[in-house]
């Protein structure tokens, strides 16, 4: 996308009915998409997304709020769908994300530490 931006915004409910007001995660002149949550460490809600903040096709990124931002690839090429899950009890979780090579569509796993 060129000249354009988008954000991530986050809300959450206790019965699916009525939702708190949401908070803005990303505040910035990139393109934020495809966000997903995980529960770090210490109980804090991150958020995982593509954007073009280091990359123009899209690098996943990580954060929670006041905290700073970590890249999670770093591949020259279209990522996005980032998906998060624990992988044990020691602040470690696995990423799989798709990735465009050459217009292949391929799925890759890498593992990380919060």
């Amino acid at each position: 996308m060129v000249n354009e931006t988008a954000e991530i915004l986050l809300s959450f409910s206790t019965d699916g009915l009525e939702w708190a007001e949401p908070s803005q995660i990303t505040d910035n002149e990139n393109v934020d998409v495809f966000p997903t949550i995980y529960r770090g460490v210490n109980g804090e809600l991150w958020t995982a997304w593509t954007s073009n903040v280091a990359d123009p096709f899209g690098d996943i990124v990580t954060g929670a709020r006041d905290r700073d931002l970590i890249r999670l690839t770093t591949m020259i090429r279209p990522e996005y769908s980032p998906r998060i899950a624990p992988a044990g009890e020691d602040g470690c979780y696995l990423l799989a994300w798709v990735s465009d090579t050459e217009g292949n569509l391929d799925i890759f796993v890498r593992a990380f530490r919060q």
